[in-house]
């Protein structure tokens, strides 16, 4: 059965090279994890328990269900860039020799989109496999990659 919901994607810029740079330093690790932490407790402040979400290593899936869901997206993808944005800066402030940053750029962009997902499990005695299709996603996976063309935009809505 279909669901209603708004998707955020966030992804993680520059990714690569920073963990190359990084992958030895536990608060890189930290500041991953913070990221994860603050997209769950944002969706868990707006929604309850009604949402999904899923690490894709260099960000997060996060899909919102409820009434309200679109709302919800809205206000989420804009703490999101009120709450990240200065975790990304203090990070990098406290590490100057790192250049792949320059001043006035985000270290994230977010896309965000409505429409319908439908769940999809897997399931065996010892594991359990749940995940949401919908071209919603998809959307929304293109709208986060095209932040970096327009102005490195923080973030983009779909219609």
């Amino acid at each position: 059965m279909n669901q209603d919901c708004t998707v955020i994607m966030l992804d993680i810029r520059n990714f690569t090279d920073t963990f190359s740079k990084f992958c030895d330093d536990n608060d890189f690790f930290r500041l991953i994890e913070d990221v994860y932490k603050t997209g769950i407790v944002l969706a868990e402040d707006f929604t309850g328990t009604d949402f999904y979400i899923n690490s894709t290593g260099d960000g997060f899936l996060l899909i919102l269900f409820g009434e309200n869901h679109y709302l919800s997206g809205y206000l989420i993808a804009f703490f999101l860039i009120k709450y990240l944005t200065p975790m990304f800066e203090n990070f990098f402030e406290y590490r100057r020799n790192v250049k792949s940053h320059k001043e006035g750029d985000y270290y994230f962009g977010i896309g965000l989109e409505s429409g319908n997902v439908r769940k999809v499990e897997g399931k065996t005695l010892n594991t359990d496999v749940v995940t949401y299709l919908g071209d919603v996603i998809n959307i929304t996976a293109r709208l986060e990659s095209i932040t970096k063309d327009h102005a490195r935009a923080p973030i983009i809505f779909g219609n």
